[in-house]
């Protein structure tokens, strides 16, 4: 077993996993490709996959802090957004590196929380602290 997650970190195999996975999230609409310019392509989540995600992730009546949402949707979809606190070491200790907080992770996030506030399942009722909740008429 520890032969084949050796393998795995192989940089070539880590490309080819990464494209497989890639594929398959555009093709059943988890995400669609985005690039305004060949050096800042990015993908982009999807509002209703995203909806349906929080959805599996929140109590009806529950409210709960950004981190808190973002801590589950790692934990069961296996999805990070660059919320936790700790996910700059996870992604490395995955594999992904070099990345700069600034701006892999930072642009990320704000990404990740504008789009909840666009869908109406997050709000931000002081600076810095943003509450979810499937429920829009439970946020401040």
């Amino acid at each position: 077993m520890n032969d084949q997650v050796f393998a795995l970190r192989d940089t070539k195999d880590l490309r080819e996993i990464e494209q497989h996975y890639s594929d398959l999230a555009i093709r059943i609409g988890f995400c669609q490709p985005r690039a305004q310019q060949v050096r800042q392509k990015h993908f982009e989540l999807q509002p209703d996959t995203l909806k349906v995600l929080m959805m599996g992730l929140l109590h009806a009546h529950e409210v709960a802090t950004l981190e808190t949402a973002a801590t589950r949707l790692r934990a069961v979809f296996g999805l990070c957004a660059g919320v936790c606190h700790d996910d700059q070491a996870r992604l490395r200790d995955s594999g992904f590196q070099p990345l700069d907080e600034d701006q892999d992770l930072e642009p990320n996030r704000e990404a990740f929380k504008d789009l909840l506030l666009r869908m109406q399942v997050a709000s931000e009722p002081s600076d810095g602290l943003v509450l979810c909740s499937v429920n829009a008429d439970l946020l401040p």
